[in-house]
């Protein structure tokens, strides 16, 4: 597969309130989006599992990548070694 432009998401769940919070990479495919997001998770816990993150008053859990193909109409094309 291609490389393709994922947006990533994280459930932010906290004491006052329920949030989401996004990031956007490349990957080269759904599975390697999947991983990242799960690891990425347990960074975003402070290497702790979601339960003993949650003591803190707040955790992180990871809800979903997204291939974007678009955004507001313009088609995002990908190109190498650009800057």
């Amino acid at each position: 597969m291609k490389p393709q432009l994922y947006e990533l998401r994280w459930k932010l769940v906290t004491d006052v309130g329920d949030f989401y919070y996004q990031e956007f990479k490349v990957f080269g495919s759904d599975a390697e989006a999947n991983r990242y997001g799960k690891e990425r998770e347990r960074e975003l816990n402070n290497g702790l599992p979601i339960g003993e993150q949650a003591d803190d008053g707040y955790y992180f859990k990871y809800h979903i990548a997204i291939e974007v193909e678009e955004v507001d109409s313009y088609q995002i094309c990908l190109v190498e070694g650009v800057r």
